[in-house]
């Protein structure tokens, strides 16, 4: 038991330790803003002064922070147009570094110029200088050039950028919809269309028929049937003509003297 306890309180006493080298913030030296100030003012003027060579030059072979603070000012400056003054500065300290903020006033805007200086490990050996007295605690690490504006910029931009986005939902919309209605009239093209085709069609046909030659009815044709051949039939005749021949006169008994040629239907 009694060494579960000395565990516990060192196990207390290490948090506590470890909570007060976490808390162990703040800058390692002191330093006078206006000399923070003048520095990132030098600095800018320099840029802003060059000419279009050295600014090249400086985004081609020069430092990482400084290209892009060259970069950055010429983007501010296409904007903004020409530089008139500086309006104002204003230094914050963090726990682990020092903003310096010039706002610059150009013709078109405001121009905001952000340096972040960190510790400058070059000031521990500053005596070995040539000139130890410019060698300051803090250097620049980060150096932010962008236009300002006023609010009223933004809500501007705001209002247009909804408006071209809502603009543009609509018209795609009521585009959609125009699509869609036309869609009967396609229905009534295509009938119409149908109706054409049929009509030809039909038109053709009928030329095709009228071309044809129209045939007249016949007279319908009777075969004479030879009743030669069918003995009863020639009996039966024989028989009648007899019969028709024995009333008012003599009748013989011959039936020699008849001769029956051809028999045909006659035509009434």
């Amino acid at each position: 038991m009694k060494k579960f306890r000395i565990l516990f309180f060192m196990m207390i006493a290490l948090c506590f330790s470890l909570t007060a080298c976490g808390a162990q913030k703040g800058l390692p030296y002191e330093y006078n803003k206006d000399d923070l100030v003048y520095d990132a003012e030098s600095m800018l003027e320099q840029f802003m002064q060059a000419t279009e060579p050295q600014r090249k030059y400086i985004m081609a072979e020069g430092d990482e922070v400084y290209s892009k603070a060259v970069e950055s000012l010429i983007t501010a400056e296409n904007e903004s147009g020409e530089f008139v003054e500086l309006k104002d500065t204003e230094v914050t300290e963090t726990d682990d570094d020092i903003r310096v903020k010039l706002i610059l006033k150009f013709q078109k805007n405001d121009v905001e110029a952000q340096f972040v200086y960190e510790p400058n490990g070059a000031y521990e050996y500053r005596e070995i200088y040539q000139n130890p007295e410019g060698v300051l605690p803090y250097k620049a690490t980060e150096i932010t050039i962008q236009s300002s504006y006023p609010k009223s910029y933004y809500i501007r931009q705001a209002g247009m950028n909804t408006l071209m986005g809502m603009g543009t939902v609509f018209a795609v919309l009521i585009f959609i919809a125009l699509i869609i209605y036309c869609f009967k009239f396609i229905a009534i093209i295509q009938k119409k269309a149908d109706a054409k085709k049929v009509a030809k069609e039909n038109a053709k046909v009928s030329a095709e028929l009228s071309k044809a030659p129209v045939s007249k009815p016949s007279e319908p044709v009777y075969e004479e049937e030879n009743l030669m051949d069918d003995e009863e039939l020639v009996a039966v005749i024989t028989a009648a003509v007899y019969a028709a021949a024995g009333v008012g006169s003599v009748c013989t008994d011959s039936k020699d003297t008849l001769i029956v040629r051809s028999i045909s239907r006659a035509r009434r």
